[in-house]
């Protein structure tokens, strides 16, 4: 019973690491989205914090000393899986460095400015149909990012064209419409720079580096997923058993304590049947 317990207090801790262990992996990969849209240095260092974490981690659960069929086998996998998708992550980021890309300057740095200079001038004409296509656009450009593709690049290419053909009417007194124009035309080209840059370093949704990335990632989810489920299992199937445990001893504790209570009125009766009668 004591043992049983104290197994399924540690299942419990296992339990909840490996939880812990899942939530970092998110948070790993949050990190790795949030940079390629943002390109903020910051992310990066967020990303090894988060890694560095669920290694900790996997040290935790081997000193627990619990195991599940699954988890001898699958920790050492995690931690390789983990490591090879770190290296594939700090590759992407020194390429993407070497791109010059920046969230302040550089062909990323400009294709922000314009936009954001779009979005000012729409915003100061209250042009929100206008204002609402390049949210689209943004989005597109956002996607491209993070899973670069031909696709990608025709979808932006043709949101754009319709973006660039409405007409609007505007406020010359807060702003003349050729600022908006060149500012279409700057943010149009350099998106066009950044998406070509992209695309000939070889970086791709599918294949490539991106793409050695994104299935590496699938890769250590469900090594992970699979890690949780084991221990989960483990875990419920430990405490039934306390409970079962618990429920016989609750039914045989008060028979034995009654036998206790019994035996020195047996040991009286056995005393007087050998008394010799007279």
């Amino acid at each position: 019973m004591e043992y049983a317990e104290s197994k399924a207090s540690q299942l419990k801790k296992a339990m909840s690491i490996t939880h812990n262990v899942y939530s970092n992996f998110l948070m790993m990969r949050r990190s790795e989205k949030d940079f390629f849209t943002d390109f903020d240095a910051t992310q990066v260092d967020d990303h090894a914090y988060y890694a560095n974490d669920i290694s900790q981690e996997i040290q935790n659960i081997n000193a627990l000393k619990v195991r599940t069929v699954e988890s001898a086998k699958l920790l050492p996998e995690i931690e390789n899986a983990l490591k090879k998708y770190v290296e594939s992550f700090a590759q992407l980021v020194k390429l993407q460095t070497s791109l010059g890309i920046n969230p302040n300057h550089g062909d990323y740095g400009k294709l922000r400015q314009a936009a954001h200079q779009i979005e000012h001038f729409l915003s100061q004409n209250h042009q929100e149909s206008q204002l609402n296509h390049l949210l689209n656009l943004r989005r597109i450009e956002k996607d491209f990012m993070l899973y670069p593709s031909e696709d990608k690049l025709a979808e932006f290419e043709a949101l754009f064209k319709a973006f660039d053909e409405i007409n609007i009417h505007t406020n010359y007194a807060l702003a003349p419409l050729s600022s908006y124009i060149e500012a279409k035309k700057a943010y149009y080209s350099h998106f066009r720079d950044f998406s070509q840059k992209t695309l000939k370093m070889g970086l791709n949704d599918t294949t490539g580096l991106f793409g050695t990335l994104s299935q590496q990632a699938d890769h250590l989810e469900q090594l992970i997923e699979v890690l949780v489920d084991s221990f989960v299992k483990l875990s419920n199937t430990t405490e039934n058993k306390v409970r079962q445990e618990a429920k016989i001893l609750s039914f045989v504790f008060p028979i034995l304590v009654f036998l206790l209570a019994f035996l020195p009125f047996l040991s009286l009766l056995s005393q007087r049947s050998k008394e010799p009668v007279l």
